[in-house]
């Protein structure tokens, strides 16, 4: 029989936390893959917004739009999409809420590759601007 040393008075004891039940872990998941789903339709509808107010008014032709649509925006939503098909790639099509799922991640691809495709022939059919005032290299 082994025996175990008394604990000390001022000694705090060990007890180990609720253990999380599988019904929380599973209700955590499908919150987390909801939110993806709406993300990719939100984040692809701005990207999709940023590259329409681009082509319609040239002064939000910058570069950081560009750079916001190209690398992070439109990357990101097509990336939440591809997680939530990814995630339901085995799951049955009854489901009312995975369907619903599946078509937020698939319209928020489609708005992404829309606004990177704005984007692409912006840049492809844009002018290099000349400068109102002429300076001293361009009249030499």
């Amino acid at each position: 029989m082994i025996r175990h040393p008394p604990a000390k008075p001022n000694m705090v004891s060990y007890q180990p936390e609720r253990a999380v039940c599988s019904d929380e872990i599973g209700l955590q998941h499908r919150l987390f893959k909801i939110m993806l789903a709406l993300l990719s339709v939100w984040v692809g509808l701005l990207s999709l917004i940023i590259a329409g107010s681009m082509a319609i008014h040239r002064p939000f032709f910058t570069d950081m739009n560009v750079v916001g649509v190209l690398w992070f925006e439109s990357p990101g939503a097509l990336c939440f999409g591809g997680l939530i098909l990814w995630a339901y790639r085995k799951e049955d099509d009854s489901d009312p809420a995975i369907q619903s799922q599946r078509l937020q991640a698939k319209v928020g691809m489609t708005l992404a590759i829309l606004a990177a495709a704005i984007v692409y022939i912006l840049i492809i059919h844009s002018q290099k601007l000349e400068p109102l005032v002429p300076t001293t290299a361009s009249i030499l």
